[in-house]
């Protein structure tokens, strides 16, 4: 029988939520460095940081989106709250406009490489994979109000 937590709630789940919230973290602190990004000091860093210089203000609304709304979402489903599942549905729309986005104004600028499609859809999947396990800890009756 797993452990539990007092709660009769598995402490993989609150291992999991606090992962979630970490990796949000990571995508807060990666936006706050795009949006901090100087086209001079873009070009000086040049490689992604250049091609990503480039992409339309939409692109990096999208980004931020995900990553605020994703954030709340993990921090939500950490407090065991059933409004989790609709903030990381919002998170996976947006990073989904942003991972069909940023490699399409690549391409029609020439910077497309392998590598850009990896990240987009690695936090897409990660999206995805974050939105069902919410679903399914509410299902279960672990979120509350």
């Amino acid at each position: 029988m797993p452990a539990a937590a007092e709660s009769g709630v598995p402490l993989r789940r609150h291992a999991i939520a606090a992962l979630a919230v970490a990796w949000n973290l990571l995508g807060v602190v990666l936006f706050v460095v795009r949006i901090a990004m100087t086209p001079k000091l873009a070009e000086q860093v040049g490689g992604a940081a250049a091609a990503a210089a480039e992409m339309p203000a939409w692109v990096d609304l999208a980004f931020g989106a995900a990553v605020v709304t994703g954030l709340s979402g993990a921090i939500a489903l950490l407090l065991r709250r059933r409004w989790a599942v609709p903030m990381l549905l919002v998170s996976l729309g947006a990073a989904a406009v942003q991972a069909a986005a940023a490699p399409a104004v690549l391409a029609a600028r020439g910077a497309l490489h392998a590598s850009a499609l990896a990240l987009p859809m690695a936090v897409l999947l990660a999206s995805l994979a974050l939105w069902l396990y919410a679903r399914r800890v509410r299902a279960r009756g672990w979120l509350r109000r």
